[in-house]
């Protein structure tokens, strides 16, 4: 201020509220930016079937059998019940059905019935994540040990 009373804008003045601007403009970018990405929403539900697959087929004492050690990947038909999966699983929004096929035999498990009812409208609704796949086990009863082929099918409860 001069003697006048009157404000002088001087070159320092307008240089800092010239970088004042510079940095709220910049804030405001990175609020934008960062808000985009947190608004967006991640898909994991074929990550938690894969999960729920593993814990089946690789939890000690769910499914797999004991040789030496417990063999991943493997399924001791004695276990082979919806008991043993209701064990080995406690969540109500998972249904899962596996029918395994060895040795010219069949056999099928069965877990949450309420879920599986809904399989029929895994692709008319997106309330549910279904997938169904096929693995390679091995399969022990009390003839042997043999090759087996384990068709599954899970279904998730979309939150």
């Amino acid at each position: 201020m001069n003697q006048r009373g009157v404000f002088e804008v001087e070159g320092e003045s307008l240089l800092w509220l010239f970088r004042i601007s510079i940095l709220l403009i910049v804030v405001v970018f990175l609020y934008v930016i960062v808000n985009a990405f947190i608004k967006i929403r991640v898909d994991t539900s074929a990550l938690e079937q894969k999960i729920i697959i593993d814990k089946v087929l690789m939890q000690p004492g769910c499914l797999n059998f004991y040789d030496v050690r417990w063999q991943s990947y493997s399924i001791d038909i004695s276990k082979f019940n919806s008991n043993s999966l209701e064990q080995c699983i406690i969540s109500k929004d998972i249904g899962m059905r596996l029918k395994l096929n060895y040795n010219d035999k069949n056999a099928q498990a069965d877990y949450n019935d309420r879920m599986l009812g809904y399989l029929g409208f895994c692709s008319k609704t997106s309330d549910f994540h279904c997938k169904k796949d096929s693995l390679i086990v091995k399969v022990k009863d009390a003839d042997g040990i043999y090759d087996g082929i384990l068709t599954y099918e899970v279904i998730l409860k979309n939150e």
